[in-house]
Parts: C-alpha cells; sequence; structure tokens
C-alpha cells in the first residue's frame, strides 16, 4: 500500500468516525434529551447490558461521585434502573429502562439501515474485504490503547514524542 492510500484510508475512516459521533450525540438530545457523557453511559449500558457504578466510572473516565450524580440524572429521566447486585449485597447495578433499551436498538436500526444503503453495491465478497479491513483497523487501535495505557516509554509514549522516531509496527 502506498503511503497516499494509507492517508487516504485513514481519512476516511477518520470522516465516518466523526459522522457516526455527530449521529450519536444529536441522537442523544433528540431522543434522550441527554448530553454526550450521558449518551456514552447509556451506550456502554446497552452494549454490557448493566454495569456497576465504579466499572461505568472506569469506562467514562470519571469520578465514582461523578458518576452517582450522572445515574442519579439518568434514573431521574426513566433511563435507568438501580437494583442490587445479584452476588454482592454491597454494592448496585445500572442497567437501561425498557424504554431507554427501545430507543438505543431503534438509534442502531438506523445505524444499520444506513450502512446496509450505503453499501448496497457491493457484492458480498466486497463486503467481506471492508468488514475485514474495519475489524483489522479496530483492532490496530486497540493494541494502541492498550500500549497507551501500558505506562510511560511505551511505543505510543514514543510514537508521540518524535514520530519518525518510531519504526512502523508489524504489517
Amino acid at each position: 500500500m502506498f503511503v497516499n492510500d494509507g492517508a487516504r484510508l485513514a481519512a476516511a475512516i477518520r470522516q465516518i468516525v466523526l459522522t457516526v459521533e455527530r449521529y450519536r450525540l444529536q441522537a442523544a438530545r433528540t431522543a434522550f434529551g441527554v448530553g454526550d457523557t450521558e449518551m456514552e453511559a447509556l451506550s456502554q449500558l446497552f452494549v454490557t447490558e448493566s454495569s456497576t457504578p465504579t466499572e461505568l466510572a472506569r469506562h467514562l473516565h470519571l469520578t465514582t461521585p461523578s458518576v452517582t450524580d450522572l445515574v442519579d440524572r439518568l434514573v431521574s429521566g426513566g433511563l435507568v434502573v438501580r437494583s442490587s447486585h445479584p452476588t454482592d449485597r454491597r454494592k448496585i447495578v445500572v442497567t437501561l429502562s425498557a424504554t431507554a433499551r427501545s430507543k438505543m436498538e431503534d438509534m442502531f436500526a438506523v445505524v444499520t439501515d444506513v450502512t446496509l444503503r450505503a453499501t448496497e453495491t457491493l457484492t458480498p465478497a466486497e463486503r467481506t474485504i471492508v468488514i475485514d479491513c474495519l475489524a483489522s483497523v479496530s483492532d490496530a487501535y486497540e493494541e494502541t490503547i492498550a500500549a497507551m495505557t501500558a505506562g510511560p516509554g511505551g511505543r505510543f509514549a514514543a510514537h508521540i514524542a518524535s514520530p519518525a522516531a518510531v519504526p512502523p509496527g508489524p504489517p
């Protein structure tokens, strides 16, 4: 792959990410009447089914008291439900309300419909190539995130300090 192709691919993926994020935030305002942090919490609960406030805090990179306030707002809005942890009486779990789950399902159905419309001219083989490529890109970002959290001096830290000094990773 030529360097220019890599830059074009990165730009196209970046545009998709930004557009989907704009859609998600607009959906947050329109369907839920919440901001981006609350929407991130709702999205996380949609994926995980339930979380403790501590797990949500870790995912959202917020303090536990901040998540407590956030959960209070979501409970007040009828979007989440607090219940006792199934195995630890000292903990609570937070889950989406039935209404919020239904709205989230509708929101993701729109994403599916838009994606199918945008790719309807692709053959099944071409779709497989696109899916495999996007999965590889996702995996590469997950590896980068892991390197970022590995501590100072990791490959990512060196790359930010001097991008040209870091050799490319494995193909």
